[in-house]
């Protein structure tokens, strides 16, 4: 037997061997990076969904704001180092966003998936919020909630994208039972 046939053939084998392995590796970090993604979602959902966040939701959308940035004491105060987040709830729901921001940006989560769902409440949340951070990038500068900024901007250019949403084309519409009279 010709030793240097069984060597090339061994060589051969290992190469095939580490070849596996490699490719064996890159779908187990493929799908561990999809369960990062996953559980990174969920808790950005789970943040949103506390009754704490949903009462700085009401504060922020039904008119308390809006009331309390008419007084130019509040106005002064939201321009103070530390901003005093029991007085100031909508800095804790910028920070939320500005967080969620930062993470969709860095690739930790899908944006996909966080634009399916969530593009017009960060729309709606950057346009009753911008007044909030002229003020606040008045003392700051323009970096103050940059990743919330580029959050509403993505969604923006998304909802441009789909202006009918994304239901898929080849599913059939279902017609919900408008049993309610106008």
């Amino acid at each position: 037997m010709d030793w240097n046939a069984v060597s090339a053939l061994s060589a051969l084998a290992t190469f095939l061997v580490v070849a596996a392995s490699a490719v064996a590796a890159i779908f187990q970090l493929r799908h561990i990076r999809a369960a990062n993604q996953i559980t990174a979602s969920l808790e950005l959902m789970n943040r949103i969904s506390t009754p704490e966040f949903q009462r700085i939701i009401q504060y922020v959308f039904h008119g308390e704001l809006d009331r309390k940035l008419e007084d130019p004491q509040y106005r002064a105060d939201l321009l103070k180092t530390p901003v005093d987040l029991a007085r100031h709830p909508e800095v804790a729901f910028l920070a939320q966003w500005e967080q969620m921001g930062s993470i969709i940006k860095l690739g930790l989560t899908s944006e996909e998936a966080f634009m399916d769902t969530t593009s017009t409440q960060c729309i709606a949340a950057w346009n009753k919020l911008s007044p909030v951070i002229a003020l606040a990038r008045r003392v700051r500068g323009p970096q103050i909630f940059d990743n919330f900024e580029w959050l509403a901007s993505r969604s923006m250019m998304w909802e441009n994208r789909h202006p009918d949403g994304t239901y898929p084309k080849n599913a059939p519409r279902l017609s919900p039972a408008d049993i309610y009279p106008e």
